[in-house]
């Protein structure tokens, strides 16, 4: 019962999304970062790579982020990335389907949201709330093989963070 490793191994098992890169904090005065455009989302992945964030002459990177904050699967992005307060962040990560499945992405956030799947847009939400793991849901269809995931997070106050589960349309 107090074993973190087994209970990230059963997160895993149950479809949540486990072991991220994320890099922020960028601009989101005014709730101004869930239109804005920033590099993430434009660029291919490099974990070399640098931006130029809210923080003037501060360049930011890719950090990794291996598991969650709890046993419930919630991604932080509140201890990685300062200053957290009227901010947009990115996380990334790669699932793999054994076969063309027809999957929904289970989201959670703290605050406007968008996501996409191997460059392709998914869905979002413009809501500012506090998170719960079974917020959204989107529906796709992933060929066999391996998938990019981005999810782009905004915060004003709070909570900044999110809750990323994939599983069959059955749930």
């Amino acid at each position: 019962s107090g074993d973190a490793k087994a209970a990230q191994e059963r997160l895993r098992a149950s479809g949540w999304v486990m072991g991220w890169h994320v890099t922020g904090p960028f601009e989101n005065a005014g709730e101004s970062g869930h239109a804005a455009v920033y590099a993430p989302e434009t660029e291919e992945f490099h974990r070399e790579q640098t931006f130029e964030g809210k923080v003037p002459l501060e360049p930011i990177g890719w950090r990794h982020r291996p598991g969650s904050d709890s046993a419930r699967g919630y991604v932080s992005l509140d201890e990685l990335l300062s200053p957290n307060v009227h901010v947009t962040g990115y996380a990334t990560t790669w699932v793999r389907v054994p076969s063309r499945t027809k999957a929904t992405l289970h989201v959670g956030t703290g605050g406007a949201y968008k996501l996409w799947i191997d460059g392709a847009y998914v869905g979002g939400g413009g809501e500012y709330r506090n998170p719960n793991s079974l917020q959204d849901g989107h529906n796709v269809t992933l060929d066999s093989g391996w998938h990019r995931v981005l999810v782009k997070l905004g915060v004003e106050e709070g909570l900044w963070g999110f809750f990323l589960r994939v599983s069959d349309r059955r749930g």
